[in-house]
Order: structure tokens, then C-alpha cells, then sequence
């Protein structure tokens, strides 16, 4: 999976920021931010924790694995559910 660089800018954008601010917002550098944007860099574990709870783009989201609803299994025939 692929870090998302480009949702970054377009949160940044809708929200007016610039790189610099957006940076600050989770305490990394305006170079820093550009090159998570641009895909040059990939965030760290914690960093990317902090993005998702900054932005509100899930994790699943941003590493390009959209949330998907898990598929309902039915139970086998003559299986019976617990109650």
C-alpha cells in the first residue's frame, strides 16, 4: 500500500492552509508536508496516526485502502446460529 500524498493536499486546500500551516498543525516542517503531498516522503507510524486524527481521512484511506463494509457471511446451510 501506497501512502495517499495527494489527499493531504486536497484536505489542505478545502481548508484554506498552506503547507507551512498544515505542518504545523501536526508539528512537521513545511518541506516535510510537501514531500508527504508530493509522495516523495512516507510518514511514520505515529505520523500517520496523528494525519488521520488531524485531517479526519482514515488510515485506511490515506495508505489507499478505502473502508469497505465487511461482507455479511451467511451461515452454511443446515448451520445454525448461536443465540
Amino acid at each position: 500500500m501506497a501512502f495517499r500524498g495527494e489527499l493531504l493536499k486536497t484536505w489542505r486546500m478545502s481548508h484554506g492552509l498552506t503547507q507551512a500551516e498544515a505542518g504545523a498543525r501536526i508539528n512537521v516542517s513545511q518541506n516535510f508536508w510537501r514531500n508527504l503531498e508530493t509522495g516523495i516522503k512516507q510518514p511514520s507510524v505515529d505520523t500517520l496516526v496523528l494525519i488521520s486524527q488531524t485531517t479526519g481521512i482514515s488510515v485506511d484511506d490515506l495508505l489507499g485502502n478505502p473502508t469497505q463494509p465487511l461482507p455479511t457471511q451467511e451461515p452454511e446451510q443446515g448451520e445454525r446460529e448461536a443465540v
